[in-house]
């Protein structure tokens, strides 16, 4: 019996946690777990990988340096907190730098993954694969943001730099605030608002201390799943190719889930009180008139690899 059993096990199983920014019932976790059973399933058991939630490990702002140094193997990165050290990034951090559509969305991610793995490459990092969120918009504690004039004043949570950028464009200030401190820094009023997109906003229930969400209906950031290189380098070329063919299958198809649950989220939010306003073409046109410059300021800041993201992205704007 012993020997049989040995028999069947994997010679060598790779274990590894990875640290994820969102909680167990964020809908970024459904295509994250058919992935991690895929890599275990194509690769023998040989590769297992342990998701860790809540920024347990490592907060989302430091995930990047996290998996860069060895702290853990393996992170869910946001483009928004790795964009300070690759400023091409600000291109997919920013609201709207993805095309709406998830035919276009899961095509542009194609294209930009080579470019996403040179700007990883001298952190020591590879990128996997990649997600995004879709119906971007801003979640506030008293009213909806229909124009520039309600957005005026308000202190806005934004991600990084670029998106930074965009609130201040649209006359707000932005606060930095990592995402697991989203619900208290609204329900204590450290923030009015906050950039967000539905699938978060219903994981952490943000609708019950800030009730109006303006969906502004745009994509945002790119959810990426990252490996230290020598971590990723401790792992066979068979077992590196099985991943790397479930990664390519896991964008695809993770795009197309997360557009497919926007709505689905959308409804989430209201019958949990929230209050929904989906913008209107010239509410959403003056949020992007507005961040354009913001853009060409990504092209000035990224040098030759920004061209190439830009020149990938811009046929969608």
């Amino acid at each position: 019996m012993t020997s049989a059993l040995a028999l069947s096990a994997p010679a060598y199983a790779q274990t590894m946690e990875i640290t994820v920014f969102h909680n167990e019932n964020d809908h970024f976790g459904d295509t994250m777990r058919w992935w991690i059973d895929e890599v275990n399933t194509r690769t023998d058991g040989r590769v297992e990988i342990t998701p860790v939630y809540n920024s347990a490990l490592a907060k989302v702002t430091e995930t990047l340096d996290a998996v860069s140094d060895s702290v853990v193997p393996m992170g869910v990165a946001l483009a928004s907190f790795m964009s300070g050290v690759i400023p091409a990034m600000g291109y997919v951090e920013m609201i709207g730098g993805l095309p709406s559509d998830p035919e276009d969305t899961s095509k542009a991610l194609s294209e930009l993954w080579p470019d996403m793995t040179t700007a990883l490459d001298p952190q020591d990092v590879v990128p996997l694969w990649g997600q995004t969120a879709f119906g971007t918009g801003v979640i506030c504690r008293d009213k909806h943001l229909l124009s520039r004039d309600d957005w005026a004043g308000q202190t806005i949570r934004a991600a990084e730099r670029w998106q930074s950028k965009q609130v201040e464009a649209m006359g707000a200030s932005p606060v930095p605030i990592d995402t697991a401190e989203i619900y208290i820094a609204l329900q204590n009023g450290n923030v009015n608002c906050a950039l967000m997109n539905p699938t978060i906003t219903s994981a952490l229930r943000l609708y019950e201390v800030a009730p109006y969400y303006t969906n502004l209906n745009l994509p945002s950031n790119i959810v990426t799943y990252i490996i230290n290189k020598d971590s990723w380098e401790a792992i066979s070329e068979e077992d590196r190719a099985a991943i790397t063919e479930a990664s390519e299958e896991a964008t695809a198809r993770g795009v197309a889930y997360i557009y497919g649950k926007m709505e689905e989220q959308l409804a989430a939010i209201e019958a949990g009180g929230g209050n929904v306003h989906t913008a209107s073409a010239e509410q959403r046109q003056e949020f992007i008139d507005a961040s354009m410059p913001v853009f060409e300021e990504v092209g000035a800041a990224s040098g030759e690899l920004g061209q190439s993201f830009q020149q990938k992205l811009s046929v969608y704007w």
